[in-house]
């Protein structure tokens, strides 16, 4: 049985990149919600913004994790990281308020923060040789 090489730079390039998009999603969302609200009329809404994110990715956390355990880690992440995407591009292009907490719901659907798929596939395909320098590079999200 022949075994597959990892690029394990490539890896943690990607890994690297789908932590940016979740980390700097919060950041925009939060900076961009007065400007938000007054666009689309919606300040007895603007709550939900950001209850809906967080009540759905809470439901879809355990999902997930036996999806993980069942299906991969590396697939599971690959899905996550797409609805993610498309939820952040069509919150985008809302024209309501209930559009985007719409939006903001599929958003919170994707396993970004709260599963820590990115410190799963680090682990597994990093060699141990190298998982010192690997994990060090993820800072206080490897605690």
């Amino acid at each position: 049985m022949g075994s597959r090489k990892t690029n394990v730079t490539l890896v943690t390039i990607a890994i690297f990149i789908a932590t940016f998009m979740s980390a700097v999603e919060g950041t925009i969302v939060s900076t961009a919600m007065p400007t938000i609200v007054g666009d689309l009329h919606g300040v007895a809404l603007m709550n939900w913004v950001f209850s809906i994110f967080l009540l759905t990715n809470a439901i879809a956390t355990p999902i997930y994790g036996k999806l993980a355990d069942m299906l991969g880690r590396k697939n599971v992440f690959l899905f996550g990281l797409a609805v993610f995407i498309i939820g952040s591009t069509l919150s985008g292009l809302s024209n309501s308020m209930g559009e985007l907490i719409l939006w903001r719901a599929v958003q919170g659907i994707a396993p970004d923060r709260s599963c820590r798929f990115h410190l799963q596939l680090l682990l597994i395909y990093t060699p141990w040789k190298n998982a010192p320098r690997s994990w060090g590079s993820t800072g206080p999200h490897g605690v």
